[in-house]
């Protein structure tokens, strides 16, 4: 009895966890702007906290908050929208240079590349376009559906502490709300740092390609910024494109495309191996394993939002646990054990 009784909890522990990932999944077109909007709180926290401080009445505070965060989404939705098109207008000819340097490999290199020639491309180019043309209304949509949680988060997040405090806990109210207070500090910390040093890679990114007359430089510099929210992966994903565009672009000239590469490179290897240890510090103290298994987790979950979510996810949990007693023994087992 004692052992059937031990085997209950884990086994709920399981079935809860594929019960909320179901539900994530299935309710993925409101949960995931919410997180979306949880997590761009905490960055942009300082900037309100500032109002705080000089007691603004929280009615202008969320109103000033709307405006801002409007203007801020419509412009990064219309930017989207319009590299999305330029890019999906420029797919078939980039598809039928391809064609070129493919049958242009085969004549020099005497291989037979027949294969790739009877690959429709042009048909793979238009479905790709029309493939990024989708994305588009996809982005507006889920921007406003975050914009709108954002607006109220923001709203309510003044008076959180307070309720917390009336609603004492059985007397732990003070100790919970230092616990939410470091808990949130960590949080926020990581997160300003990690967009801060995806802003510098995507930003050096679009400088360098730009420099060089690279297409689409800045599709390039924002696919950086977002990618670099996964370790190690993200920049070899990132980097791809670019390369391949700038190879398209330039063939037969190498030289453009090789500088292309070399400069993401260096910006890889900056931001990701010097800059970022550096400002992170001990912030992503994650096991390899255990970032894997939250990226296949929540790629599984929400697809590619889930996959650039999950390291921060990742992040927030081992930072909850670390703080909460009886979490601590996963806190360590989540760590790199360094």
């Amino acid at each position: 009895m004692m052992r059937e009784n031990k085997l209950i909890a884990p086994c709920l522990v399981v079935l809860t966890v594929i019960a909320v990932a179901a539900v994530l999944k299935i309710a993925d077109d409101v949960f995931l702007p919410l997180v979306m909007a949880w997590l761009i709180a905490y960055v942009i926290a300082p900037v309100f906290s500032f109002f705080d401080r000089r007691r603004c009445p929280k009615f202008l505070t969320a109103l000033l908050a709307g405006v801002i965060l409007l203007l801020l989404f419509v412009s990064l939705s219309v930017l989207f929208s319009t590299y999305v098109s330029n890019i999906a207008d420029a797919v078939p000819q980039y598809a039928q240079v391809f064609m070129t340097i493919v049958k242009d490999i085969s004549q020099k290199l005497n291989v037979d590349l027949s294969v790739l020639n009877r690959i429709d491309w042009p048909h793979y180019a238009q479905k790709a376009a029309m493939a990024l043309m989708s994305m588009t209304l996809d982005f507006t949509t889920a921007t406003i559906t975050t914009l709108f949680f954002l607006v109220f988060i923001l709203s309510g997040r003044r008076a959180f502490g307070q309720k917390v405090q009336k609603a004492s806990f059985g007397g732990n109210a003070e100790h919970l709300n230092v616990v939410l207070g470091t808990v949130n500090r960590q949080i926020g910390q990581y997160l300003r740092l990690m967009t801060l040093i995806s802003a510098m890679t995507g930003i050096s990114v679009w400088l360098a390609l730009r420099v060089l007359g690279v297409d689409f430089a800045a599709a390039w510099g924002g696919l950086a910024f977002f990618l670099n929210f996964i370790p190690n992966v993200g920049s070899i994903l990132a980097s791809i494109p670019p390369i391949v565009i700038a190879f398209i672009q330039f063939y037969p000239e190498f030289g453009t495309p090789i500088l292309a590469s070399l400069a993401i490179l260096f910006v890889q290897v900056l931001f990701g191996n010097v800059v970022g240890p550096k400002l992170m510090g001990k912030s992503l103290d994650l096991s390899p394993t255990v970032i894997l298994f939250f990226l296949l987790l929540w790629a599984w979950i929400w697809g590619a939002a889930g996959a650039l979510l999950s390291v921060p996810i990742a992040v927030i949990v081992k930072i909850v646990c670390d703080n909460v007693t009886y979490l601590q023994p996963i806190g360590v087992l989540l760590s790199a054990g360094k």
